[in-house]
């Protein structure tokens, strides 16, 4: 984590919305025209392991993609469950 924390900003980018956990860390990160998301924490797969994943994408990209209309509820609701199972 410490990696993450003073490299990042050495090589221009800023990070915010970042969370330490005892068994993971993870925050978001932007510059270079990039925006970023880092996480680390233990494999599930490997003991003693720790897993990175850090998807970038462009950030005229990330501005150029409209958001996503909100949706309904995909779960059923306790009264159409339970009738479901009659």
């Amino acid at each position: 984590m410490r990696f993450f924390a003073a490299r990042l900003p050495a090589a221009g980018f800023t990070q915010r919305d970042s969370q330490v956990d005892p068994l993971d860390a993870e925050s978001d990160f932007t510059g270079a025209d990039v925006r970023g998301r880092w996480v680390v924490e233990g494999s599930a797969q490997y003991s003693g392991a720790t897993d990175l994943t850090a998807p970038v994408q462009s950030a005229a990209a990330v501005e150029s993609t409209p958001d996503p209309e909100p949706t309904a509820s995909a779960e059923p609701s306790a009264t159409s469950a339970s009738s479901e199972l009659d």
